[in-house]
């Protein structure tokens, strides 16, 4: 009997992981099972505050997280995707899991993000709506609808802001290696590709690292998504 992967999934910085990650259920094999984390403020849960600390953002999912993972039984298993600021996430939840000794995910798929070990290149969080809009526009840093749409963009601005003040803020502990294999997923327009070296992913885990370049920007996740979500299907089937 196949076991069932029940696919836990993250956002990048402003976005909805509802908005990213649930139609991927409709395209999915049925043994997978979609399910975004949703952050607070956005989505489903729009009239929750939002959470400006990585820490206290991952405090609040590792609750949803683990309230999963107990109900999960024998012939299920779990994995994790994550884009841009949602590997950082994954990566602080995969660190209370280990420091709680609970059951590991069989993969983890980072996206669009070099390793958190890495400090934030800019730090643009302080910055008046003005300057910060214009400075996440100048470097790729918001996906190509709400550039075209100023009403839209300026309506994402709080979430951004607050986001964006959770990365630039983060501070980096290390742990210890993985023992599950890991898939790093990049763009090879991204403006961050110069920057820093994403094969640095090999150094968190002791099992296998796979990389996979898109010929996109930073939002691949959304422009390539059934290619992604054909190696998923690969990777865990």
């Amino acid at each position: 009997m196949f076991k069932k992967i029940n696919l836990f999934c993250l956002p990048y910085a402003g976005a909805s992981s509802m908005g990213i990650y649930y139609k991927w259920n409709d395209i999915i094999d049925p043994l997978i099972n979609v399910i975004p984390l949703e952050l607070p403020g956005r989505g489903e849960k729009i009239s929750e505050p939002l959470i400006s600390s990585m820490e206290e953002l991952v405090d609040y999912l590792y609750d949803e997280f683990y309230n999963y993972l107990v109900e999960m039984n024998d012939n299920e298993d779990y994995a994790f995707i994550g884009h841009s600021m949602g590997t950082i996430i994954i990566y602080e939840l995969i660190r209370r899991i280990q420091d709680s000794n609970l059951k590991n995910p069989i993969h983890v798929f980072f996206s669009g993000r070099y390793p958190p070990n890495f400090p934030e290149p800019k730090n643009i969080h302080n910055l008046s709506d003005t300057e910060f809009k214009n400075e996440i526009i100048s470097y790729g840093g918001v996906p190509k609808e709400l550039i075209d749409n100023d009403m839209l963009l300026d309506f994402f601005i709080p979430q951004l802001k607050t986001d964006y003040t959770a990365i630039e803020n983060y501070k980096y502990t290390p742990t210890k290696k993985w023992t599950f294999n890991i898939s790093i997923f990049y763009g090879s327009l991204d403006s961050d590709i110069h920057l820093f070296d994403y094969k640095n992913w090999i150094n968190f885990t002791n099992k296998k690292s796979h990389f996979y370049s898109f010929n996109e920007d930073h939002f691949f996740i959304n422009t390539r998504s059934n290619e992604i979500i054909n190696i998923i299907q690969n990777t865990l089937l």
